[in-house]
């Protein structure tokens, strides 16, 4: 069945860091170890079902036991849409846990897959956090409550995908009131339905014969036209292949790592619009700056330093707001598109509904399923096995006034 993950697994590291150990020393081997082993067994979206321990789920997680079930249930779906997923490596690159009482221990982690999905060749990653309150039994591990920003869970959650591991709500499993209740509210048959919808409409797309829509809301290459805010000339560049392929380079450099060069927003908001503005900026696109210095909208397109630069730079809806303004000004443009086979290298499609974007993934292979990359938790693959069924606007980003 496509749905079973492909059990071959060819090269394990694990490499563990950060670790932060506060509590007794009889345990902190077993915590780690059996932690770990938990989640490459069971809750991780590439666990196998052979190889599940749910016994080590404590009897009273009710709630956590569904949303395991439901995971699995997106899992299984996706691979059966798309191919079954093959695991090429894991590696562990932060691991910390605290004492939260007497019993109970908070692990955070964070771990590396690198994939392959059937019938493609290019290698995927996804860098998954995890957040897990887990207690002792009778020297055996139990576990209360566990979330993750996966390939399933971010498809049930969609916020965690932007989400870091330590900021994960674990009271959704754990406290039986009303605000609970609400806020794992999710209906597992309509999310299965979106996903194979979106699934459908990307096959026929793919089947139909590719035509650009029109390009009137462009100059041709070269156009000089004036600033409407500097009133100075400026000129209209397609993107070029040379362009396109330092985007390409960029992503394939930073998608999984962060680059020193720019601060890291993934603790004060997020770093994916951040990342698609590097990889817009890694393909020439002009500057658009305030000659001041501080923070400023989505009139500018900008990056001077954490606290020198446009709130564009680092926000999905005031980027997005930037790239479809009406005005010719400095800095990259673009149009919405209603196909992904539209879209092309440095293209970005923001998820969220049209008007408050949360999250902007932007292409790196062009395609009917297009491979995408993104930050904050990175991540390298076809759209659709991370974001499919969710609410977005296609955005055409064809090149830059300079």
């Amino acid at each position: 069945m496509r749905g079973k993950i492909i059990s071959t697994v060819l090269s394990t590291v694990i490499l563990m860091t950060m670790m932060v150990f506060p509590v007794s020393a009889n345990s902190d081997v077993n915590l780690k170890t059996e932690t770990l082993d938990f989640i490459s067994t069971t809750l991780s979206d590439f666990a196998m079902e052979t190889t599940y321990q749910d016994n080590l789920i404590d009897n009273s997680s009710t709630v956590f036991k569904q949303f395991l079930d439901d995971k699995r249930k997106i899992t299984n779906l996706k691979q059966e849409l798309s191919g079954a997923w093959k695991l090429m490596s894991e590696e562990v690159t932060e691991f910390s846990a605290e004492r939260l009482n007497d019993n109970i221990y908070e692990v955070t982690c964070k771990i590396k897959y690198d994939f392959i999905v059937e019938g493609q060749e290019d290698l995927f990653h996804i860098v998954e956090g995890y957040k897990l309150n887990v207690f002792f039994e009778d020297g055996k591990l139990k576990v209360l409550a566990a979330m993750s920003n996966g390939l399933s869970s971010g498809t049930i959650y969609p916020y965690n995908i932007v989400t870091q591991e330590q900021d994960f709500d674990l009271s959704i499993f754990l406290n039986d009131t009303s605000a609970k209740k609400n806020k794992t509210d999710y209906d597992i048959d309509e999310i299965e339905k979106r996903l194979i919808t979106a699934h459908d409409q990307m096959v026929n797309e793919q089947n139909m014969k590719s035509s650009k829509e029109s390009e009137d809301d462009f100059l041709e290459e070269g156009t000089v036209t004036t600033d409407s805010v500097s009133q100075k000339s400026i000129t209209w560049n397609f993107f070029s292949s040379s362009e396109k392929s330092s985007m390409t380079t960029y992503q394939n450099n930073w998608h999984d790592s962060f680059n020193p060069n720019y601060a890291d927003f993934s603790g004060s908001g997020g770093d994916c619009t951040n990342y698609a503005s590097q990889i817009l900026r890694a393909g020439g696109s002009a500057f658009n700056e305030y000659s001041g210095s501080g923070i400023w909208g989505d009139t500018y397109w900008y990056y001077r330093d954490s606290s020198n630069r446009s709130t564009s730079w680092t926000k999905a809806e005031n980027l997005k707001n930037f790239l479809l303004r009406s005005n010719n000004t400095l800095g990259p443009k673009a149009r919405v598109v209603s196909r992904f086979q539209d879209l092309d290298v440095g293209s970005i499609i923001f998820l969220g509904s049209s008007s408050s974007p949360y999250h902007s993934v932007i292409v790196h292979t062009a395609g009917g399923d297009p491979i995408v990359t993104a930050h904050s938790s990175p991540y390298k693959g076809n759209y659709s096995l991370r974001y499919s069924g969710s609410s977005h606007t296609k955005v055409e980003v064809r090149g830059y006034y300079d």
